[in-house]
């Protein structure tokens, strides 16, 4: 098994890392693509450990990329909240043509397993692997994505397609970091009672899902959910503050106040150009009611998160702290 060769694309971002992070733990054979130049400290950190390579899925040719290679994660992906003509056409040619191009190159060239990270993005809000529904222009990327390298896929080249739901962990300041921080300043409020549901995935547990897909004929030509167990904001809000040791009265706002106070900000950024931590998009987050379900996934392959929301966030935090950026 460690002489084998694993290529990851995406190598350099946030789920990257963590995934390279693991494989020269256990003395796998890397190669790791990247689109755009590579920083410094990454090529320092992983120095004789794996071969890095700038390749970009759209225009390069990928035989010789795939060549020799048992499994492929293919991590690499343009996301966007934008719907400009711009980045929907960005969004087509990189998570669409890209993944059909390489997936087709990995299966020309005798991979054995393709494993792809979509997004649950490619589905609707409280579903599962059968929803078909697409809420926004990348979703619907994604799930194109998904349907051209799932075509592919045979007892010899077998593909797997990942719907993650929001990750974090550390290396990453995203939604979590910016909920984290704002409860930590002692700024936060909630709009509406706070009952809704949200999905948070840590990334260690994800990275160990990644690696247990390996090789499993199973599941090949498959999607699966991947997700943690879904939790109400108002608990998620106050596993933050214990885990912080912040203890303040918590501002509930009505739903309808919220959303007077997020469009009066979006209209103040758009004819001052001055960026405001409020928003309508931010308010429509809060207010969403998620719950994802990886019943398949856990049924299939018998896999429970490791280490779960709380000792996630717990870690998470812990790095916040060590990086200063609470």
């Amino acid at each position: 098994m460690n002489m084998t060769k694993i290529l990851v694309t995406g190598a350099s971002g946030f789920v990257g890392i963590h995934m390279l992070d693991v494989l020269v733990s256990v003395s796998r054979t890397v190669i790791a693509l990247h689109n755009r130049p590579l920083a410094e400290h990454l090529r320092e950190r992983y120095k004789g450990k794996v071969t890095w390579r700038q390749v970009d899925i759209v225009n390069d040719d990928l035989a010789a990329v795939v060549a020799d290679i048992d499994t492929v994660y293919h991590l690499a992906a343009y996301a966007s909240n934008s719907e400009s003509s711009e980045d929907i056409a960005l969004m087509e040619q990189v998570n669409i043509l890209g993944t059909q191009r390489l997936s087709l190159a990995s299966r020309n060239a005798g991979v054995r397993h393709f494993i792809f990270v979509s997004s649950v993005a490619a589905g609707s809000n409280v579903l599962d692997e059968e929803d078909i529904l697409s809420l926004s222009p990348y979703g619907r990327s994604k799930r194109k994505a998904e349907a051209k390298c799932l075509e592919l896929s045979t007892t010899n080249f077998g593909v797997t397609v990942l719907r993650p739901s929001a990750l974090f962990g550390e290396y990453h300041e995203g939604s979590v970091y910016e909920l984290v921080k704002v409860i930590n300043q002692r700024r936060f409020f909630m709009v509406g009672d706070g009952r809704n549901r949200t999905n948070f995935y840590y990334i260690g547990d994800f990275i160990e899902l990644l690696l247990l897909l390996e090789h499993k004929d199973e599941i090949y030509g498959q999607t699966f959910v991947a997700c943690d167990e879904p939790w109400q904001l108002k608990n998620l809000v106050l596993e933050i503050e214990m885990l912080l040791g912040v203890k303040h009265m918590r501002w509930h706002v009505p739903v309808f106040v919220g959303y007077l106070a997020g469009f009066s900000c979006d209209i103040i950024r758009y004819l001052t150009g001055y960026s405001l931590p409020l928003s309508s998009r931010r308010i429509r987050a809060m207010q969403q009611d998620i719950a994802y379900s990886a019943n398949r996934l856990e049924a299939t392959l018998k896999f429970k998160p490791k280490f779960g929301l709380k000792d996630g966030l717990r870690r998470t935090i812990s790095w916040f702290r060590k990086e200063d950026l609470l």
